[in-house]
């Protein structure tokens, strides 16, 4: 038995489809600025820790 939709529901599928791509997409970007901004965080306490004593 065949399912048939009609084109607003296929339109409405491959939309979600999408937006979930591109979050996904921004979720890793954000989670790779994410780390490289607390590595410098990092860096920097840690060179004014052994700057200042």
């Amino acid at each position: 038995m065949a399912v048939i939709q009609s084109p607003q529901a296929q339109d409405r599928w491959f939309q979600a489809a999408a937006e979930a791509q591109m979050f996904g997409e921004q979720l890793r970007a954000v989670e790779l600025f994410n780390g490289r901004a607390a590595r410098l965080g990092f860096v920097i306490g840690l060179g004014s820790l052994l700057s200042l004593g």
